[in-house]
């Protein structure tokens, strides 16, 4: 007797999906007492045994010699997320006539346990500003034995997160069979959803994220595109999914929105910070937020730990940050004893996670800094003859009003270096600390800035 596949419909993957690798037959008598069992990895099967009528049950590809007499329910397969080469079984009747020669029996074609499900996602042209984030496939069975695969699963798992950064989404996974019936009041697919489903179908998670609004949407593959819900062994489900939007009158669409903002108790200038203070975080969530089982942390991504604090707590690089609901404020501090070059910066990052993955991370960078002002041209002075530039600075800002021009200056602890230079046929007269050219500080065109000694405001004379 020969064992080969039986046939699957266009069918590619990593995984063999034809091959046979080994063999468990085992001959069963009127009774359904095991009279013979054999094990090997040839697919032509020779085995000697009395006339009569048996039932032939042949387990193909389960990597071991599963026994002479295994309890039938404990001969079973469990999910993989990979697969080398498929399960298979084969169960049927056969009679062996009596003969005094060798009897050739019809070969058997085993069929796999498992059923194939292929999807392609695509995003609409005109919801192009959805972007796909993650696909994954839930309620799959976690067992199956492998001579009753209509039996209800005991347990259930969840496949794979595949990611996505693009607007398409493709794969496939091979499950165990789920048959949980028909639902014949559903008649539209927009209804094949959450609400109407049964507790165990299978279903594709789909997750996007548009703007600060998380999506879900959920797939529930069957023999239909509404009322079935089964997914039967050898079976291969190909899944063309296309999202058109957001709206959530659609049931197989839920959603909620995330936004994250930190707003310091004085105003930044020109993003710095100009002095220790304290912050606020706010976590905002909306809609279906606690379904998804939301949570939040709060990381110190660059900076000393010992100077970030989080609702007075100290010192530690992450945190825990407690939702309360759907508007959550947090006290959040980064308080270093000095504005160095090597302490002055710092950044945190809130990354939110629901029970599917990341949703989204924020992060925000902050620095610390000494504001120094330097006019080049005032109502009564120099008429903007000359040019102030720090290259050593963290930062420069020119601004100017209706009567002056200038230039912000963001200097660390340790100062910066200032240099004057003057226009074509100009010359510089000094840096001085009033506006009347009064104060020198120095007549050089270059000039070391000392936040400590030096006032917040200089004057560059040019004639």
């Amino acid at each position: 007797m020969s064992v080969c596949p039986d046939p699957m419909t266009a069918v590619t993957h990593a995984a063999d999906e034809e091959a046979i690798r080994d063999l468990n037959l085992y001959l069963l008598d009127a009774d359904r007492n095991v009279v013979l069992h054999r094990y090997q990895s040839s697919p032509t099967l020779r085995f000697e045994c009395l006339p009569g009528d048996y039932l032939l049950r042949i387990a193909a590809n389960m990597g071991r010699d599963t026994g002479d007499s295994p309890a039938w329910e404990n001969l079973a397969v469990t999910h993989a997320d990979d697969y080398d080469t498929l399960p298979m079984a084969y169960e049927g009747e056969v009679s062996i006539p009596s003969s005094d020669e060798t009897v050739t029996l019809p070969t058997v074609e085993v069929q796999r346990v498992v059923a194939k499900v292929t999807y392609n996602i695509s995003v609409a042209p005109d919801a192009g500003d959805i972007r796909l984030h993650s696909v994954q496939p839930v309620n799959l069975p976690a067992r199956m034995p492998v001579f009753d695969p209509g039996l209800r699963a005991a347990e259930y798992t969840a496949g794979e997160i595949v990611g996505s950064s693009s607007q398409t989404l493709t794969g496939t996974f091979y499950m165990l069979p789920n048959l949980q019936g028909e639902v014949p009041s559903i008649a539209d697919q927009r209804d094949k959803g959450p609400a109407n489903a049964p507790a165990d179908a299978t279903f594709l998670r789909i997750r996007a994220l548009r703007g600060s609004k998380v999506l879900d949407y959920y797939i529930y593959p069957g023999g239909n595109n509404t009322s079935n819900f089964d997914i039967r062994a050898n079976t291969h489900y190909r899944l063309d999914i296309m999202i058109r939007g957001d709206a959530e009158v659609d049931t197989r669409i839920r959603a909620y929105t995330v936004e994250v903002l930190c707003t310091p108790e004085a105003a930044l200038s020109n993003g710095f910070l100009l002095e220790r203070q304290p912050m606020r975080l706010t976590l905002r969530l909306g809609g279906a937020y606690e379904e998804t089982g939301v949570e939040a942390f709060v990381e110190l991504k660059t900076g000393d730990v010992r100077y970030f604090g989080f609702e007075g707590q100290w010192g530690a690089v992450a945190r825990t940050m407690e939702i309360r609901g759907p508007e959550n404020d947090y006290d959040i501090r980064y308080w270093p004893p000095s504005f160095t070059r090597e302490e002055c910066r710092f950044m945190f990052r809130v990354q939110i996670l629901d029970r599917y993955g990341e949703v989204a991370s924020f992060s925000f960078p902050y620095c610390y800094a000494h504001l120094l002002r330097v006019y080049t041209k005032w109502f009564d002075g120099s008429n903007g003859k000359g040019t102030v530039a720090s290259p050593d600075a963290l930062r420069v800002v020119e601004d100017m009003t209706l009567a002056s021009w200038y230039s912000l200056i963001y200097c660390p602890d340790e100062g910066c270096t200032l240099v004057a230079t003057p226009d074509a046929d100009r010359l510089f007269e000094g840096w001085c600390r009033n506006a009347d050219h009064t104060g020198v500080l120095s007549y050089e065109e270059q000039y070391r800035f000392s936040p400590d000694d030096d006032p917040a405001v200089i004057y560059a004379y040019f004639r």
